[in-house]
């Protein structure tokens, strides 16, 4: 069930300026990328499609055209990289990650891992299914979405974790006090879709569904203390308010740029 999930956020311009250059170097890296591209086409051969020149021609031109499948293998190298560089010669990871992820035009918003993201992602894939949104899918992949969309899913994602927490379906002793901020950011957006009855239908149908889920893998767990429940909406519940936070987070880091947002997965 394992599963990594990443949001980035990309700077055409830092890309074009600056990435571009260590992708085309032959001497600044240990590996070049166009050598880890071949050793990587050598090892996966035909099922292996990304290309050193459609990388190049896109980051030249505009990162935000990029697929999720090759943003992996951009961002599998820096880590290469990144990792070779913090083991064997002490350089801090602040200092790395701004040089080779910020300073290339390369930043993540959010990670997940496992059950995490899986419950994540099926809101999305939820989302999807009744809200079009302008974007390119890559079979287990990922997606490169326009930045307004990926909001409106943010929105609805802010409006359903607040409706769980709400909930208490959980009965922790830890009792989420919705902060001054979050509390104006799910006014606002209530506000802004008054009139988007569609919205609040699936919300509600999605908590229903996430309500009768969770009661039935709790009931499980009070019966056999050693069972440990693998439904993503299981742990959704549990995560509603990181969740949360984290979408209001992200929301905010996005509202006033130009850039698209790719969401890499690995499944």
């Amino acid at each position: 069930m394992g599963r990594t999930t990443e949001f980035f956020k990309l700077n055409a311009e830092k890309a074009k300026t600056n990435l571009i250059l260590d992708l085309h170097s032959k001497t600044k890296f240990k590996k070049s990328f166009e050598d880890f591209i071949i050793e990587r086409k050598n090892e996966f051969r035909d099922d292996f499609d990304v290309t050193f020149d459609n990388v190049i021609q896109k980051v030249s031109s505009n990162i935000n055209t990029i697929l999720p499948s090759e943003l992996w293998e951009l961002t599998f190298w820096l880590s290469e990289i990144e990792y070779e560089r913090r083991t064997f010669q002490g350089e801090s990871y602040e200092k790395l990650y701004d040089e080779l992820y910020i300073n290339n035009g390369i930043e993540s918003l959010y990670e997940l891992q496992n059950r995490n993201a899986y419950g994540f992602m099926f809101q999305y894939g939820n989302f999807t299914d009744y809200f079009e949104l302008n974007e390119v899918r890559e079979m287990d992949s990922g997606h490169n979405v326009d930045t307004k969309d990926f909001i409106r899913f943010l929105d609805y994602m802010i409006l359903l974790m607040k409706k769980i927490i709400e909930a208490d379906l959980d009965k922790s002793e830890y009792k989420h006090l919705f902060s001054k901020e979050e509390i104006e950011e799910i006014s606002k957006i209530e506000n802004l879709n008054q009139e988007n009855k569609l919205l609040f239908e699936r919300i509600e149908a999605e908590f229903v569904w996430l309500k009768q889920n969770f009661l039935k893998e709790k009931e499980e767990e009070d019966l056999d203390k050693n069972y440990n429940s693998r439904d993503p909406d299981y742990a959704t519940i549990f995560c509603a308010d990181w969740f949360l936070e984290n979408c209001i987070r992200m929301k905010k880091e996005i509202e006033e740029i130009n850039t698209n947002i790719l969401i890499v997965d690995s499944i």
